[in-house]
């Protein structure tokens, strides 16, 4: 999944946490420390119901409100981009295209049969073991034609075979990652 904050939007701009857990001095350990808040918070954001069943015949729909709330969660942990939470909004309204489109009410939704965020199946693994064992590897700096400073970071999650691609910005001197992919 690649993850614009629509005009009218509640995220607020550049709000990032300044939470003494939050260990962002290198891309890295933002990589590493992204993937430990993500799994300690994933009960918490899968509870939030973004999505709904909407009008007389009950097909499924995106709320979003609650999406608007899954949003902040992840903007409040400190660890994104103003451009990773638009690009996951993105996704969100991508979602919510495809149910307009072809309505449903009994058929999984594609998209959401797995984690969507880490792209893996929901009970796949010990994952937690896994990523304290991961390697994290920073193996690009470089300044886009703004001068901003960016990463690449590798990440190679243990016995699952999992493999992450990170790209992260500097700003406000902490890195926050801007998107990743699985591979």
């Amino acid at each position: 999944m690649f993850i614009s904050v629509a005009a009218n939007s509640q995220i607020p701009k550049h709000h990032y946490s300044k939470s003494k857990k939050t260990n962002l001095s290198t891309p890295a350990n933002t990589a590493r420390g992204y993937l430990e808040w993500y799994l300690n918070s994933r009960g918490r954001l899968n509870r939030i119901g973004f999505i709904d069943s909407c009008g007389k015949e009950k097909f499924y729909c995106v709320n979003f409100d609650e999406v608007d709330r899954y949003l902040l969660e992840f903007k409040k942990s400190g660890y994104v981009s103003d451009l990773y939470i638009s690009k996951l909004r993105d996704y969100f309204e991508k979602i919510a295209w495809e149910l307009e489109k072809y309505p449903r009410k009994d058929v999984l939704i594609h998209g959401f049969e797995a984690d969507f965020i880490l792209n893996i199946g929901m009970e796949e693994g010990n994952f937690e073991n896994d990523l304290r064992h991961g390697k994290f590897e920073c193996i690009r700096r470089l300044k886009d034609l703004s001068g901003r400073n960016l990463a690449i970071v590798l990440a190679d999650i243990g016995t699952m075979h999992l493999k992450l691609i990170f790209t992260l910005s500097k700003y406000a001197g902490r890195w926050h990652i801007m998107s990743y992919q699985t591979f």
